[in-house]
């Protein structure tokens, strides 16, 4: 019975602990590029995004064959257009996620103003 209770323990801390590490914040977000350079984590984002609807055109026609020419393909067509439209799904959630992403970015890019501004210490503050 202690058994059974501390590997139930152990199996929530496991599951709990891959959860967290799936949660932590997107800082080192894309490997190369500043996070705080929002402009350009857009870019990349929609350039993934594009990228992505080429390989989800390509999938998105392999179905279309299987579905056109079903005799084509003997009895491992069908494992196989179904592998294909689980490609499609793939595709289409990632390219939504980027574009999302992008969108965040974006958004985040007019709104947070930018570190590389230089401000003059000279300039004297406006009074009013």
């Amino acid at each position: 019975m202690k058994t059974s209770k501390s590997l139930t323990g152990i199996a929530a801390f496991a599951f709990s602990s891959l959860l967290l590490a799936g949660s932590v914040s997107i800082a080192a977000e894309v490997e190369g590029i500043d996070d705080k350079d929002h402009a350009a984590l857009a870019k990349h984002y929609e350039d993934h995004a594009k990228s992505e609807q080429v390989l989800l055109e390509r999938n998105q026609e392999i179905v279309e064959e299987y579905e056109n020419h079903p005799f084509y393909f003997g009895p491992e067509g069908l494992s196989e257009k179904s592998h294909a439209e689980a490609n499609v799904r793939e595709h289409e959630a990632t390219i939504e996620a980027d574009l999302e992403k992008a969108k965040m970015h974006k958004e985040l890019a007019t709104t947070v103003p930018s570190e590389n501004k230089t401000v003059d210490v000279n300039e004297a503050p406006a009074t009013k």
